[in-house]
């Protein structure tokens, strides 16, 4: 599974679940935390934001700084069969005004995915 969490300087943050073909968001902010219905992607869109996880190679990158002026984003991916039966777990953080391609187009097919199930524009 992947967690996606934009956190922006505002202190307002997007999560997103994806784990298999299901994908859940919620919104938070200082006043309230919005959680959208699960929702599973059909074949095609499943494949899609798998390849892009994969393009991210979370496993290989650094681990990154938490960017608290700008904000960052957090991803943490659990890949099932590391050792002793567990998940191996690789944690990243991305500031926010990095150019990471591979961040942008996730991301950008993430918001996607969020405004055509539930007709909210997010902004993370």
């Amino acid at each position: 599974s992947l967690d996606f969490v934009s956190n922006r300087p505002e202190g307002d943050s997007w999560e997103i679940r994806v784990r298999g073909s299901a994908l859940s968001a919620s919104y938070s902010s200082e006043e309230e935390i919005k959680r959208l219905p699960p929702v599973n992607l059909d074949r095609m869109q499943t494949e899609k934001v798998w390849r892009l996880i994969d393009e991210l190679e979370l496993s290989t990158r650094k681990k990154g700084k938490k960017d608290e002026d700008d904000g960052f984003v957090t991803l943490v991916l659990r890949e099932p069969g590391g050792e002793d039966g567990k998940s191996d777990i690789h944690t990243v953080y991305i500031s926010r005004t990095s150019e990471d391609e591979a961040l942008e187009e996730l991301a950008l097919y993430l918001q996607d995915l969020i405004k055509r199930y539930h007709k909210v524009e997010p902004e993370f």
